[in-house]
């Protein structure tokens, strides 16, 4: 498929999808998309995951990625850093906006989008 673009990441089907610098997106049948990464380091091995587009866009996942490889090279453990990090609760106007976000393609029609808009509103 080649590296990722901002339009190849907005489109993108079910499945997993590479970037060309070992940061794959993955997109579940729902339409949700979640940027993983690989912790290159024995001391801190895992993969942590971050919330995909339009909340955390192509760059900001590889920025983010670079930054968590080079800690863990230094030592570090980017994965337990993380989960120290207290986590932001968001309101419910957040989390029903990223609902419907993530959610909204795999509805049958622009109505059904506008129902779920309209009923969380009321």
């Amino acid at each position: 498929m080649g590296e990722l673009t901002a339009l190849k990441v907005r489109t993108a089907g079910p499945g997993k999808h590479w970037d060309g610098e070992g940061l794959p997106l993955v997109v579940s049948e729902g339409g949700a998309k979640k940027w993983l990464c690989e912790s290159p380091s024995a001391a801190s091995a895992g993969r942590w995951g971050s919330e995909a587009t339009p909340e955390v866009s192509l760059a900001e996942a590889r920025e983010e990625a670079a930054k968590a490889r080079t800690a863990a090279r230094r030592g570090a453990n980017p994965i337990a850093t993380r989960r120290a990090k207290p986590a932001e609760v968001p309101t419910f106007t957040q989390a029903a906006a990223r609902f419907i976000r993530a959610h909204r393609r795999g509805w049958r029609n622009p109505k059904h989008a506008h129902q779920w808009v309209a009923t969380l509103k009321t």
